[in-house]
C-alpha cells in the first residue's frame, strides 16, 4: 500500500464544500493508493496578530480510521503551516472526539474561549 500526502487543487477544494479558494487557505489529501482517503484544510486567519491558521476541516474516509491517517496528515499539515510562517493553529472541534484528538495532539483550550483549542506552531 502507498501513501502520499499532496496539496489539494483548487477543483479539490472545492469538491470539499470550498468555493472561496483565494490566498490564506491550504489543503493537504492523504492518498492510499491513489485514492483520497482524508483531507485537511486550513485557512489564515485576516489580521491576526499572532499569524495564525484556522484548521476548518479534518476528515478520514471510515474505513482508513484507527491507523493514524489523522495524526500523520494533520501532523504534515502543521508543519508546513510553521514552514509559511504561522505562529499558531487554532482549531473548535465539534465533538467529544475531535476535542480529545485535538487534546492528544498537543492543543490546548484557548484562555476565555470556550470551544476553542490552540497548538503553538
Amino acid at each position: 500500500m502507498r501513501v502520499d500526502i499532496k496539496a489539494l487543487s483548487d477543483s479539490e477544494l472545492q469538491e470539499q464544500g470550498f468555493n472561496n479558494t483565494s490566498g490564506g487557505m491550504h489543503g493537504f489529501g492523504l492518498y492510499t493508493d491513489d485514492v483520497l482517503s482524508a483531507v485537511c484544510i486550513t485557512t489564515e486567519i485576516p489580521d491576526s496578530l499572532n499569524k495564525e491558521v484556522r484548521l476548518e476541516k479534518l476528515f478520514v474516509c471510515e474505513e482508513e480510521r484507527h491507523y493514524g491517517v489523522a495524526r500523520k496528515l494533520l501532523n504534515h499539515t502543521l508543519r508546513t503551516m510553521r514552514a509559511c510562517g504561522y505562529k499558531y493553529a487554532v482549531a473548535t472541534p465539534d465533538s467529544e472526539d475531535a476535542v480529545r484528538f485535538l487534546v492528544r495532539f498537543g492543543f490546548e483550550k484557548a484562555e476565555g474561549k470556550s470551544a476553542l483549542y490552540k497548538i503553538e506552531l
